[in-house]
């Protein structure tokens, strides 16, 4: 489809595993070596474990494809969930011979003796488990009995476990302790790094293009696949090839940014709906409960209350009632009246002495305020004119009230 717009041969990301677009990252080389070595080297059990899309059905093609020979004979097994019997009778099939007895036991023994021509005559037998994570543990540990088919220096039989790491945690078991320790060799494949991530893209670009191929990606997109694709090989072949066909629907090239945020927002919708449904029923429950809360405690009060009234207007009337009932009895208390009389007072009586004399206050008096308006200044007296005699004696008299000198003023 986008093949011509772009100048390229093939499909550069296909989905499905291609040996012809292997990168060989340091650890896909690594996990490649220990395949070949292990086998060659006749180690017995070989395992190879990595996480979902991360290559390992790509390596193991790419060594069933460039590194099996003449000698090297290889049994795959796909379907994992079997008894130990049934692998045994798998390998009897895939080398061509028929097996006369159904005893495990002697399907063993014949199996050694099958295993030991093939030895003298030069030929390997391989025997690859896929997906062994799946492997029941039994049938894991009755495996175990294949590698004690040897010769006094080698394996007869290589036995090459590839899975999840989800092997490595099932090997960790008691009861498969035996079986972990005559693994061999063992390589982990890990994510591509941020340069690994680029090498792998720009690798298989070129390996599909034509002699006029132009850069495909700008660098910001190969930023954002770096971060979207977490260095997983598959998911970094998921997001090329859909963004190569967006830009090709669109007439745009190179593959921007703003093309692989679309491209993965429309590879992922479910995660995206997802997280809005958990957002809206965690809300919608939120909801639920306060308004549960709300009507439990309302409903609560609103019981209280009527209780409350309830009880105390029972009592109010219960009151009401011993009152009037044992009015004699009462009014005798006050009166002196034998209840056991004829002569009993009637309540109307009674009700006077029953009751509390009132006492009336007296209002408190009004009191009255005289307001007075004062002058803002007094005037001051004119002082007394002191040319009359008699009153200079009197001034006098008041300004100096000394006895001595009054008997003195006094004097004539």
């Amino acid at each position: 489809m986008y093949l011509d717009f772009f100048n390229l041969k093939e499909r550069p990301f296909h989905i499905t595993p291609d040996p012809d677009f292997l990168y060989l990252s340091p650890y896909h080389k690594e996990a490649l070596g220990v395949m070949i070595y292990g086998v060659d080297q006749r180690k017995g059990f070989i395992a190879v474990l990595g996480e979902v899309g991360l290559g390992k059905t790509t390596i193991v093609r790419t060594y069933l494809k460039k590194h099996v020979h003449e000698k090297l004979k290889t049994i795959i097994i796909f379907n994992v969930n079997v008894s130990f019997k049934s692998i045994i009778k798998t390998i009897y099939k895939e080398l061509g011979i028929e097996h006369i007895s159904n005893d495990t036991t002697e399907l063993i023994e014949n199996l050694f003796l099958i295993l030991i021509k093939e030895f003298q005559q030069g030929f390997n037998i391989v025997l690859l488990i896929d997906e062994a994570q799946n492997m029941p543990s039994k049938t894991l540990e009755q495996l175990r009995m294949l590698s004690n088919l040897e010769t006094s220096k080698d394996k007869l039989i290589q036995i090459l476990l590839v899975g999840q790491p989800e092997l490595e945690d099932k090997l960790e078991k008691t009861d498969l302790r035996q079986l972990k320790q005559r693994i061999a060799v063992k390589a982990t494949l890990c994510p591509l790094s941020k340069k690994h991530t680029k090498d792998y893209i720009q690798h298989r670009l070129k390996h599909a293009a034509n002699d006029n191929y132009t850069h495909a990606f700008k660098d910001n997109a190969l930023k954002q696949i770096v971060k979207l694709s977490k260095g997983i090989p598959r998911n970094i072949n998921i997001i090329c090839d859909n963004a190569l066909v967006s830009a090709f629907g669109h007439g745009k090239k190179p593959v921007t940014k703003k093309i692989i945020n679309e491209v993965f927002k429309d590879l992922s919708p479910a995660k995206h709906t997802k997280k809005k449904n958990w957002r809206l029923a965690f809300i919608f429950i939120l909801l639920v409960a306060a308004g549960s809360i709300t009507w439990l405690y309302q409903k609560n009060v609103i019981t209280s209350i009527y209780n409350d009234l309830k009880q105390s207007v029972s009592i109010n009337l219960y009151q009401k009632k011993t009152n009037k009932e044992n009015l004699p009895e009462k009014a005798s208390k006050y009166k002196g009246t034998d209840i056991s009389s004829d002569n009993i007072p009637s309540a109307q009586d009674l009700v006077p002495a029953l009751k509390k004399p009132v006492i009336q206050k007296e209002p408190p008096e009004k009191k009255t305020h005289i307001y007075t308006i004062k002058p803002k200044f007094k005037p001051k007296p004119k002082p007394k004119k002191k040319t009359d005699p008699d009153d200079l004696i009197d001034f006098l008299l008041e300004k100096y009230s000394d006895k001595n000198v009054k008997k003195e003023l006094q004097q004539p």
